[in-house]
């Protein structure tokens, strides 16, 4: 049996972070780590969309909830009305502070 998959939309904050994370990897890393990364994002997307409950639940919220990608990388993300909303992606080396949830 093949498993659920839910829509997946990403907020323009999210689509802004995910550039802004490729521009720092071609412009400090290479075109592998860059590669690498759209690979690793692209597969979690991918298992979060069937399973979105995975992932605990940010504290002191109702539906939003966090997956970490790598050390450096957060998705945070809502699940509702059968629908996967991808909020942010948050740079771990950024002050959590500056994390508006």
């Amino acid at each position: 049996m093949a498993l659920k998959r839910y829509s997946v939309v990403w907020t323009d904050e999210a689509i802004r972070n995910k550039n802004n994370i490729a521009e720092y990897l071609i412009e400090n890393w290479s075109e592998r780590e860059l590669r690498n990364f759209y690979r690793e994002l692209d597969r979690r997307i991918l298992l979060i969309s069937h399973k979105p409950e995975l992932y605990q639940l940010v504290e002191g919220t109702d539906f939003t909830r966090r997956s970490v990608l790598n050390k450096h990388t957060i998705i945070f993300y809502e699940f509702r009305n059968e629908v996967v909303e991808i909020l942010y992606l948050f740079n771990t080396r950024r002050d959590p502070a500056s994390l508006d949830l």
